[in-house]
């Protein structure tokens, strides 16, 4: 099966993190294209999934047990035990990827959004 999904036809959220536009979900994956502002700062946390995040603009600071700096074009791969934060001093675009995802599709993730922070509108 071959799905296509298209950025500009997806419903975004402006979080707390950022701009996120849910791309793809299923019980195996869920992709989100993340639009980080400058000023961000997200303490260390954990989640009990496997996180990868791919830097495709800009420069952010990984924090946690070990911080680093990631450029564009960098890929960081997060384990669900382990703990990271991010600081951010310029406008920057990552792909995330959580393996496994916790939903079924991506309606369902997009819903679960909605549920904590309101009526997304079309990604711009």
């Amino acid at each position: 099966m071959l799905e296509i999904h298209r950025f500009d036809e997806t419903e975004s959220f402006n979080t707390p993190e950022g701009l996120i536009i849910p791309l793809f979900a299923s019980k195996k994956i869920s992709v989100m294209h993340i639009k980080i502002p400058a000023g961000l700062k997200v303490q260390p946390h954990s989640h009990k999934e496997d996180t990868i995040l791919i830097l495709i603009k800009g420069s952010i600071r990984l924090t946690g047990d070990e911080p680093i700096n990631l450029m564009a074009g960098d890929l960081a791969y997060k384990s669900g035990d382990s703990l990271a934060g991010i600081e951010c001093e310029e406008d920057s675009v990552a792909v995330v990827l959580t393996i496994p995802s916790s939903y079924e599709n991506v309606e369902e993730l997009c819903s679960a959004l909605r549920s904590i922070f309101g009526s997304g509108g079309n990604a711009t």
